[in-house]
Parts: structure tokens; sequence; C-alpha cells
């Protein structure tokens, strides 16, 4: 595949950026966007203030989310060339 990927992830944590809440990216080929994928993602802890301050995602809004390794499962596509 010919192009790039463009990634963007939101933390839940200012210490840890494993702590992922959000997580989004497509794939752009010649110029246009072909592919897109976005999901919030439920880290598992409680949300640093700071963070929420930054993205505006809160606790409750990923409390049915996916976790971490089943987001990282449904990305992965994207990252392989």
């Amino acid at each position: 595949r010919m192009g790039y990927l463009v990634l963007d992830v939101e933390t839940a944590s200012a210490q840890s950026a494993g702590y992922l809440c959000s997580v989004g990216c497509c794939v752009i080929e010649q110029g246009v966007i072909t592919e897109e994928f976005y999901t919030l993602c439920n880290p598992g802890i409680v949300f640093d203030p700071f963070c929420v301050r930054i993205h505006g995602i809160t606790e409750d809004m990923v409390l049915d989310a996916p976790d971490t390794e089943q987001v990282l499962t449904r990305l992965l596509p994207y990252l392989r060339a």
C-alpha cells in the first residue's frame, strides 16, 4: 500500500502515556483519506483531571468502551504495511 497513516491518541494520565482513552487514525493515499478508524478506549484507571480538561473525555464516556488490548488488536491492521 502506498501512502501514509496518521495516528492520534489521547491519554487518561499525565504521568503515563500508556493509559489510552481515545485512538484515531486514517490512511491517506495520494492525498485522499481512504480508511478511517476511531474509538474510545477504557484504560481502567481514574482519569487525571488535567487530561480531561485538555481532551474532554471523561471516565463516564468510556465505561462501555473496549479496553486497551481490544483497541490495539483492532488498530493493528492499520499499522501493518
